[in-house]
């Protein structure tokens, strides 16, 4: 796609939820790699009550899954979720 048709892509997937999850009253954050950022994803730093769950997609890798959940250990009130690609 086109560099406009790529944006609107990526903010429509951000930024729209639709009404069926509105229960869930979700946080998202949404960035893009800084220059200096390595690997796959960015440690943010939040305050430990700032964040409540993780739900792990189907395809994360097993190394960055591990990565995520031992991290996830310092927020107290944070579930870590998995999910899996049904049959």
């Amino acid at each position: 796609p086109n560099g406009k048709a790529l944006k609107r892509l990526l903010n429509l997937s951000y930024y729209t939820k639709s009404e069926d999850w509105a229960y869930e009253k979700e946080w998202r954050v949404a960035s893009c790699k800084r220059p200096e950022d390595t690997g796959t994803y960015t440690d943010y730093k939040f305050h430990e009550n700032e964040v409540g769950n993780i739900y792990l997609g189907p395809l994360i890798e097993a190394t960055e899954k591990e990565k995520l959940i031992t991290s996830s250990s310092k927020y107290r009130n944070m579930n870590v979720y998995t999910s899996e690609i049904g049959v």
